[in-house]
């Protein structure tokens, strides 16, 4: 849905990933390991940080899925 230009993607500091961009502070020092247990979860923190540091048509898709998303969780 949000695709990245030509420019290197944003990557959470971690020891052992496999990617390789520019650091992005996740919003808890443990993210990068929360998220390599939970892909599900990884998709809400990855919408998250695209309302963080995204542009602007980005942070609109990333907010209108993370609605939705959590809409129908509560169902």
């Amino acid at each position: 849905m949000i695709a990245q230009g030509s420019e290197p993607i944003p990557v959470w500091p971690y020891e052992e990933g496999k990617q390789r961009g520019i650091s992005f502070e996740p919003l808890y020092k443990t993210v990068p390991i929360a998220a390599l247990r939970d892909p599900s979860f990884y998709a809400y923190l990855a919408l998250a940080d695209a309302l963080r540091d995204s542009r602007v048509r980005d942070r609109k898709i990333a907010e209108k899925e993370l609605c939705r998303r959590l809409r129908e969780a509560s169902e």
